[in-house]
């Protein structure tokens, strides 16, 4: 799992009210992928689990999920309230098209299956401030890819 350090800097006991994740991951098979984001006091919430397949467990395995791909370029943003659960990511394109360049869905509520976390709800009223973790895991050892961006959004309530 690769993760990224995001630090956030806030108010003295600023909390969490709404959090958002955009990232660009270049990587074939968005099926294989695995994203959390982790905050300053260890809370984790899944965002994406594997599209396209059931998973057993927070874990690896040998079923491959969706066929789509992830391009840098073409970032997605995670948020809750979408329309579109990360579930459902690139179900609409099939093998070798990318997602958000060629079905214009960029947008996606987390979908944690069996992870850790429902929402972003989640880290609601936490403290704001320290370093937040955003993080990729790849199922599958055939592939390569890399995180290119991440964009942490963390709103006060």
């Amino acid at each position: 799992m690769e993760c990224v350090t995001l630090p956030v800097a806030a108010g003295i006991g600023a909390r969490v009210g709404k959090v958002e994740l955009v990232i660009g991951i270049q990587h074939p098979f968005v099926g294989d992928l695995v994203i959390k984001v982790v905050s300053p006091t260890g809370t984790v919430l899944t965002v994406l689990s594997r599209p396209g397949v059931s998973d057993p467990g927070d874990t690896s395995f040998g079923s491959n999920g969706d066929s789509s791909n992830l391009e840098a370029a073409h970032p997605v943003r995670f948020a809750d309230g979408e329309e579109r659960s990360a579930e459902t990511m690139g179900n609409s394109i099939g093998g070798g098209s990318v997602v958000c360049k060629d079905d214009n869905r960029c947008d996606y509520a987390p979908a944690p299956e069996r992870g850790p976390g429902t929402s972003f709800a989640d880290f609601f009223l936490e403290p704001v401030a320290g370093d937040w973790l955003a993080c990729v895991a790849d199922g599958d050892s055939n592939d390569f890819g890399f995180i290119d961006a991440v964009s942490l959004s963390v709103w006060t309530g």
